[in-house]
């Protein structure tokens, strides 16, 4: 018997700039998608009679939320999710000497530094294939 999906489809998202939607980007696989919205009322009921009439009806609050679940989810989408771009970083190849580890500030116990860190890109440096350390005048 075949496995049957009711309710499916496929999920897209689209930017606005300008009041202006951009071209749909298909979000990925997603099993699970949910939308709810709930809102709060103000009342007023008349007392003039004996039975009670509603003369005002004001909507005073919304609230709108989503969630979902997919399987995979591109780099392009993961930066809109975190609001921010997909963007390739490009270094150079060369020794690092005399660089100083954590700014030449003092070294914690059970913490990770990352060697050669310059101000921009903040990746370091790769593949190191022989370290010596100086503390003071001491190698």
């Amino acid at each position: 018997m075949p496995n049957f999906v009711l309710g499916a489809g496929k999920v897209y998202f689209a930017t606005r700039t300008s009041g202006v939607l951009a071209g749909e980007k298909l979000i990925q696989e997603t099993p699970m998608l949910s939308f709810s919205v709930t809102g709060e009322r103000v009342e007023h009921w008349t007392s003039d009679g004996t039975i009670a009439e509603l003369a005002l009806d004001v909507p005073t609050k919304v609230k709108r939320s989503g969630k979902f679940t997919c399987n995979d989810i591109s780099d392009y989408n993961l930066a809109l999710f975190a609001i921010g771009t997909v963007s390739t970083v490009s270094t150079t190849t060369g020794a690092v000497t005399a660089s100083a580890i954590n700014g030449g500030v003092a070294l914690a116990a059970d913490t990770y530094y990352q060697l050669g860190l310059a101000t921009h890109p903040h990746v370091g440096v790769r593949d190191i294939t022989s370290v010596a350390l100086k503390t003071g005048g001491t190698t």
